[in-house]
């Protein structure tokens, strides 16, 4: 994996801190030896290309200078760590509103709500992390009809973008659920999104009631037309 990859692709997906930016400006500079960092932000392993001269390489940082590999890695796992225990705070704090609120309010339709503000941030700083909180909600209140179509409003009001494919599973699993209304709300965020993995699904799919399984076709008929398919 090359520097941009694993610079671009890892930290700046999942940090936007201002230490990391000035950390990466300074080893931008240097070129392609590997250095392994374990990112406590991610699941897999991160690889980073730094300095060809492992011994000679010096910056400052935090007004000590890091001369081995050794000390490069623990500044950035230092900054890792840092941002992980800020996200974990703020994330812990959103939770606790979160949930008393899809137990207790009503999430607005095509309204861009505090509780949805708060929630883009948090997919903004670490997508993975929040996507899967978001699962396991799904999972939690998959008995409780209110939460859970709180949830669903709330996700049909993102753009798909912002969540990703995986979240296509979480749509998947609540179609499965006797609540009517609850599936309703599964499948109109398919018309808000056309999405390709989404349509795969529905296209495997069989509803109860009738109606709710008409609802399911025409939407598979909208896609079909949009994206030009003939069967």
């Amino acid at each position: 994996m090359n520097y941009n990859n694993a610079i671009k692709d890892s930290l700046q997906t999942y940090t936007s801190t201002e230490e990391l930016s000035a950390l990466k400006e300074k080893i931008e500079t240097h070129s392609s030896t590997p250095l392994l960092v374990d990112s406590p932000l991610v699941d897999d392993e991160v690889f980073i290309d730094t300095t060809s001269s492992l011994v000679d390489f010096d910056f400052d940082f935090d007004g000590s200078a890091l001369t081995s590999v050794h000390s490069k890695e623990n500044a950035i796992k230092s900054i890792f760590e840092k941002h992980k225990s800020d996200f974990e705070n703020q994330f812990n704090e959103f939770r606790f509103r979160f949930e008393k609120h899809i137990s207790f309010e009503e999430i607005p339709i095509d309204f861009e709500s505090n509780i949805e503000r708060e929630l883009i941030t948090l997919l903004n700083l670490n997508k993975i992390f929040t996507v899967n909180y978001i699962s396991q909600w799904v999972i939690d209140s998959y008995d409780k009809d209110k939460s859970l179509i709180n949830i669903l409003k709330l996700l049909g009001n993102l753009d798909y973008d912002l969540l990703g494919s995986e979240i296509t599973l979480v749509f998947a699993a609540v179609l499965s659920n006797k609540n009517t209304e609850i599936k309703e709300y599964a499948l109109r965020v398919q018309e808000k999104w056309m999405d390709y993995h989404y349509h795969k699904i529905l296209s495997q799919s069989e509803l109860k009631p009738k109606w709710i399984d008409d609802y399911r076709k025409e939407l598979l008929s909208i896609y079909k037309e949009i994206n030009g398919i003939v069967k």
